[in-house]
């Protein structure tokens, strides 16, 4: 699932989100150069 973010400033970023919504503890996985790709998505799966 993808959510929006928005910084203090106003700035507005997409982030992905893996893993059931009543999970106790959570991952920051910072994305690479390329973006959000599928790769990333699935190690962020993984994880979850």
């Amino acid at each position: 699932m993808t959510i929006e973010l928005t910084a203090a400033d106003g700035h507005t970023l997409s982030a992905y989100v893996a893993g059931p919504q009543d999970a106790r503890r959570g991952l920051v996985v910072v994305q690479e150069i390329f973006g959000v790709n599928r790769h990333m998505r699935r190690v962020c799966d993984d994880f979850a």
